[in-house]
């Protein structure tokens, strides 16, 4: 982990993450590019959804329809 990605991810609104942190983000591949991508449409995510989602193979799109999926399942369900 360098001191530029530590920096590059504070700037994106991921102030309260310690350096194991900042270091498993790494280890699993998540740049703040994706992680800018991820949270382009919404709210930020958690760190721990976004190393899941790399670890996945997720990228933002797959992440948006997945999650629009889900909240229509939770809109029929509430109808019945």
């Amino acid at each position: 982990m360098t001191v530029s990605f530590a920096a590059a991810v504070r700037e994106l609104g991921y102030r309260d993450l310690s350096p194991d942190d900042l270091t498993r983000l790494r280890d699993h591949g998540v740049t703040a590019s994706y992680i800018r991508r991820v949270n382009a449409d919404g709210p930020p995510r958690a760190a721990e959804d976004i190393i899941r989602m790399r670890d996945r193979g997720e990228y933002p799109r797959e992440a948006r329809d997945r999650d629009r999926d889900r909240d229509d399942d939770r809109g029929r369900d509430e109808d019945r």
